[in-house]
Order: C-alpha cells, then sequence, then structure tokens
C-alpha cells in the first residue's frame, strides 16, 4: 500500500517521517519536481518541533551537526514599544510563573528578569543538561531551534532514504479519482503513473490537491493581517552567536533576525501599500548599516483552506496557507496537524465515516489556526504611533481578539478562565509576552493578581538570584553548539 508525499521542503519530509514511522507496513513516496526551489533563508520553531523530532528518532546534536541549526530559547522583541526597548517572549514554563509575572509587573520589575528563558538569552546561554549534568534544576525549561531550510530538507531527505522511504522526481499533470472521490493514481509529466492510498499535499503555493482537485474554499486574514510583502537576505555573523530570534520592529512591519550556521537569515515584512519596495530595502540598509543583497521579494496572501483534509489527501505546510513568519506559526501547524492524526488514531485503512471525521479535523484546525492569527494579531498592539501602518491595528481590533483583551482585563490567578489559560497555541502566558512587554495589560488585572504581602519583593529577588545561578551553571551557546558538532 502507497502514501504518497507530494513535495520536498521541510513540510513533506516531516510528513514522510511521521507516515514511515506511524505506518511501517506501507511503502512511502516522496514526490517532488526538482525545478521547484525550496522556499527559506532561516527558520525558526517552537518547542513541538524539538518534541516532534525527537518523537521521529532525529536528535538536536544531528540538526546541530546537518542543519546549521542554533537553540532558539524564544523570540527578542526590539522596538516594538518604538522607543529602542527590547523583551523576549520565551518557552520557559513552571507552575507559578504567572504569579511571578503579575508580581514582578506590580513592584517594578521586568518580566524578563523572572524568566529563566529571558535570562538565558540574554547571557547568550542553554539550559540543555549534558554529560550527565542533573537537569532537576532546569526550572521549566524549554527550547527550540533554527535552522536552514535547504540544508534541512536535504538532511531530512538523507534521513528518510536511509529509512526506505522512496523518492521519484517529476511534476504532477494529473490524477485519477474513484467513484466516491478519493484519489487513486496520480500522473507525472514523465508519463509514470503511481497508484496511491493516501496523499500529503506538500505541493506549496501550488497546492495541487487541495485546490486544484478539490477545490477547497480559502478564507483570507488580509483585513486582521495586512503585512503582504517578504524581502529576506542574509547577512554575515560576528562574534557570540545569540539563543534567539530577534524581531525588530520597523515603520511598516519588522525585520527577522536568525543565526543559522555562520551567518543570520533575514527578512523585512511589510505592508506594501505603505512603501515600494526602494523604500523598504532603504529602511533595512539604514537599520543593519549594510547594502545586502536581496535576490527576490516575496509577495504573500495571508490566508489559509478552510478544508485541508479531503477525502484521502491531507494539505500541509504552504499547500494548507500561511499567516507570516511571526513565532513560526507555519511549522507550528504544520506539526500539530500531524499530531492530530496520531492523537486522533487516524486509520488510512479504514474509510468508514471518513467524511464525519474530515469534517471534524477541519474544524479542529481552522480553530487552531485562526487561534494562531488571533495571538500574530496582538503582537502589534504596541504603544507605537509613529506611522500610520502602527497606529491603524488599535483601531481595527478583530472582535476575537478585543474579547481576549476583555478576559485578560478581567483575569483572576485565584480563579483562573481555562479558556484564556488552555487555548492552543495561545495561552496567558503567551498574552502576556506578546504585548510589547505588557504595556497593554489592565492596571486593575495587575492589583488584583498581584500578592500584597511585603515579603513578595523579597522572594522575588531571591527567584532572580536562582534564575541568575542557573544560567552562571548553563552551558554557552557556541560552546554547546561545539560540543554537539564534535559528538
Amino acid at each position: 500500500m502507497n502514501i504518497i508525499v507530494a513535495g520536498a521542503g521541510t513540510a513533506g519530509w516531516l510528513a514522510a517521517l511521521y507516515a514511515n514511522k506511524a505506518y511501517p507496513d506501507c511503502n512511502v513516496t516522496v514526490i517532488h519536481d526538482d525545478k521547484t526551489p525550496i522556499i527559506g533563508v532561516g527558520e525558526g520553531t517552537t518547542p513541538l518541533f524539538v518534541s516532534f523530532m525527537k518523537a521521529i528518532d532525529i536528535s538536536i546534536e544531528e540538526l546541530i551537526k546537518n542543519c546549521d541549526a542554533t537553540i532558539k530559547n524564544g523570540i527578542k522583541f526590539t522596538n516594538w514599544k518604538g522607543d529602542g526597548t527590547s523583551y523576549h517572549h520565551t518557552f520557559t514554563k513552571n507552575e507559578d510563573i504567572l504569579k511571578k509575572y503579575f508580581d514582578a509587573l506590580s513592584n517594578g520589575i521586568n518580566l524578563d528578569d523572572v524568566n529563566l528563558g529571558a535570562t538565558l538569552a540574554n547571557n547568550n546561554k542553554v539550559s540543555i543538561p549534558i554529560d550527565n549534568i542533573d537537569d532537576s534544576v532546569y526550572l521549566g525549561r524549554k527550547y527550540a531551534v533554527h535552522f536552514d531550510a535547504k540544508k534541512m530538507a536535504e538532511y531530512l531527505q538523507s534521513v528518510g532514504i536511509s529509512r526506505g522511504i522512496k523518492t521519484t522526481i517529476g511534476k504532477i499533470e494529473d490524477v485519477l479519482l474513484d467513484k466516491d472521490g478519493y484519489v487513486t493514481d496520480i500522473i507525472l509529466d514523465t508519463k509514470q503513473t503511481i497508484k496511491t492510498r493516501f496523499i500529503f499535499d506538500c505541493t506549496g503555493f501550488s497546492r495541487v490537491f487541495v485546490n486544484k482537485v478539490y477545490n477547497s474554499p480559502l478564507k483570507s486574514y488580509k483585513e486582521i493581517l495586512p503585512v503582504k510583502k517578504a524581502m529576506p537576505f542574509f547577512i554575515d555573523k560576528t562574534g557570540t552567536t545569540p539563543p534567539f530570534t530577534e524581531a525588530i520592529a520597523m515603520k511598516y512591519g519588522w525585520m527577522w533576525k536568525i543565526p543559522v550556521g555562520k551567518r543570520y537569515g533575514c527578512g523585512y515584512v511589510f505592508d506594501s501599500d505603505y512603501i515600494t519596495d526602494e523604500e523598504a530595502y532603504e529602511e533595512i540598509c539604514e537599520v543593519i548599516k549594510q547594502k545586502p543583497y536581496i535576490p527576490r521579494t516575496l509577495s504573500f496572501k495571508p490566508e489559509y483552506n478552510t478544508k485541508p483534509f479531503n477525502k484521502n489527501t491531507l494539505a500541509l505546510g504552504l499547500s494548507h496557507g500561511f499567516l507570516e513568519p511571526i513565532e513560526a506559526t507555519s511549522l507550528l501547524i504544520v506539526i500539530n496537524m500531524i499530531l492530530d492524526l496520531d492523537r486522533s488514531k487516524f486509520n488510512i485503512y479504514d474509510r468508514t465515516d471518513n467524511n464525519t471525521y474530515t469534517e471534524y479535523y477541519n474544524k479542529r484546525t481552522l480553530n487552531y489556526v485562526e487561534n494562531c492569527v488571533n495571538m500574530v494579531y496582538i503582537h502589534y498592539l504596541t504603544p507605537r504611533e509613529d506611522t500610520d501602518f502602527w497606529k491603524k491595528f488599535k483601531n481595527m481590533i478583530p472582535t476575537s481578539v478585543y474579547n481576549i483583551l476583555n478576559k485578560i482585563k478581567n483575569f483572576d490567578l485565584k480563579h483562573p478562565d481555562k479558556e484564556v489559560i488552555n487555548t492552543p497555541p495561545f495561552n496567558i502566558n503567551n498574552i502576556l509576552k506578546c504585548m510589547a512587554g505588557v504595556d497593554y495589560v489592565h492596571q486593575d488585572t495587575i492589583k488584583k493578581n498581584t500578592d500584597e504581602d511585603e515579603n513578595v519583593y523579597h522572594e522575588l529577588k531571591k527567584y532572580i538570584e536562582n534564575i541568575q545561578n542557573i544560567c552562571k551553571k548553563s552551558k554557552n551557546h557556541d560552546e554547546y553548539l561545539k560540543y554537539c558538532s564534535n559528538t
């Protein structure tokens, strides 16, 4: 029985490696057009990616060796308040972190000071135990990785081939359907016909199956998320390797800066309604004090297919849709969708109630996507008013985001709203760290959730001291990368 993965980018190979492990009695084949370039100059992930890699038996050490990977403690947001300051949104989790946040806010202490991930990031450290070090002291440590997208796809392909996954080069020209609308055969431009039982549609913006075969409706978010162009480029990296993605607020969008190997993968994401490509390039040069080579400018639409799962095909990655690069939502959604198949114990052999299952799956996926849309939008609710781009966000808050802001305003730590806390991938920890240093957290909320005990300040100082001690014991990021490369 054949499982086909159409497309050989990161999403395609993640799907192939998952299928190879989940269905060991099936033949997994990756079909790709070798004339289609892999998009990406440097990509960031979330801790879910690290967990998924472990689940398909790939270590972080191997990614560092083969994909120019680096560690990501979180994201450093620079100049999102418009005053040149920065703050970190990290992955650190521990049971009382929310209380620490509110107590810190009420005592005039920077949230980064009570966050292990931010402390590590600011000191170029990583809290990944090695050499049998006891890891019990690492408070809620979580981390992700950055990688070179092209090298990642090549590495995953080499792993896949070593595990028996086959590859076929060719462009999909046509498909055959049975009487119930399931794809039975794929016809390539080489005239080769390949039979299939199930297909992961990872054909990128071509969207061969999800749109061309099944005409799945696209839902646009361009009225909510107006950035629509990306200008990617590389710059050389000197000095230490920061263990974080940097997101630098610009006049009409923001710029990512991701350490991969010996360079940074960068890009300016902007709203082209306000500036031309030439003006965007001038702004890049002004900010980074260099004149980088821009190989191309990418136009995109923030949109997702509302029905990625059709019959025996599932669209993943760019085939499914795209928002914008902030918070690594693209791969986050890909992995969550693959894991949802696993969580629901989806069986490719059994088509009983397939329509009921796919309808449920699609609704669940759309809900997850729209939680990501809300999370992305909240980043733009900053104090900046230096351009019309930044001004407009506070004047066009979507109802779904407005409702979240109200829940934050009324949030009670002693009687927490579980919907705010546990709405994957969005929760109140993320909200607090996505709002330009929580400038938009209502003062009454802080007061309500603050312990008035006079010892709180001293307890916070002890907590911060403990974090700093952990940081001192932790490995320097460059040392860790070197250690992994030599193992």
